[in-house]
C-alpha cells in the first residue's frame, strides 16, 4: 500500500479520521502547488455496497473544496455480488470466491469532472451529495441516507436476534 501511496483511515479512530482529511488536503495543496502527484482514488462511502443504492458520502474528500472527477463502479458479478457489506461474507471468503471465479465483470464511467460551487466550497456535506446524485443518476439507483455504520449497526442488531430495524 506504501508504494501505491495510499492515505489510510480506520473508521473506528476519530483521530485517523482527522489525520486522513489532513492528509487529503496537503495533497490536493500539493498538486495545486505543480508537485507531481498521481491521482487521489477516495470511495467517500467508506466501501463498496450492493448495487441497490448508493449511501451516504463522508465529508472528508469534499473539504478541500477542489475539483473531483466521479467515477461510477457497476460490479455485475456472474454468481455472487463481491461488494462488502456488513451482513455479507468476510473480506477473507470474498477474495477466495473472487479468485475461484473464471472472471468478474465491472462497468466503470468517468462522468464530467464536477468544480464545486461557492456553495459546495462551503458546505462539505452539499458537495458529497451533489457527486453522490451524479453517480446515482448514471447508475440508476436512488440514494439513501444511511451510511456504513448503519450497515454495521444492522448486521450487529441482526446477530443478537434483534430486527434489522433496531440498527436503523
Amino acid at each position: 500500500l506504501r508504494s501505491l501511496q495510499c492515505i489510510l483511515v480506520d473508521r473506528f479512530d476519530p483521530n485517523s479520521k482527522k489525520m486522513t482529511v489532513g492528509a487529503i488536503k496537503d495533497r490536493v495543496a500539493a498538486v495545486q502547488a505543480g508537485e507531481d502527484w498521481p491521482p487521489l482514488m477516495i470511495f467517500p462511502g467508506g466501501c463498496t455496497t450492493r448495487n441497490d443504492s448508493l449511501i451516504t458520502f463522508k465529508p472528508g474528500a469534499f473539504i478541500p473544496g477542489a475539483p473531483v472527477q466521479p467515477v461510477a463502479l457497476n460490479f455485475t458479478p456472474d454468481g455472487f455480488d463481491a461488494s462488502w457489506v456488513a451482513d455479507g461474507p468476510s473480506l477473507p471468503v470474498i477474495m477466495l470466491l473472487c479468485m475461484a471465479q473464471c472472471w468478474g465483470t465491472i462497468d466503470i464511467t468517468f462522468l464530467p469532472v464536477h468544480v464545486p460551487t461557492e456553495e459546495e466550497k462551503a458546505s462539505p456535506m452539499k458537495f458529497a451529495d451533489a457527486v453522490r446524485a451524479e453517480i446515482a443518476a448514471v447508475l440508476r439507483v436512488p440514494m439513501t441516507e444511511h451510511a456504513t455504520e448503519d450497515m454495521i449497526l444492522q448486521a450487529a442488531a441482526r446477530k443478537r436476534g434483534l430486527p434489522a430495524s433496531v440498527g436503523t
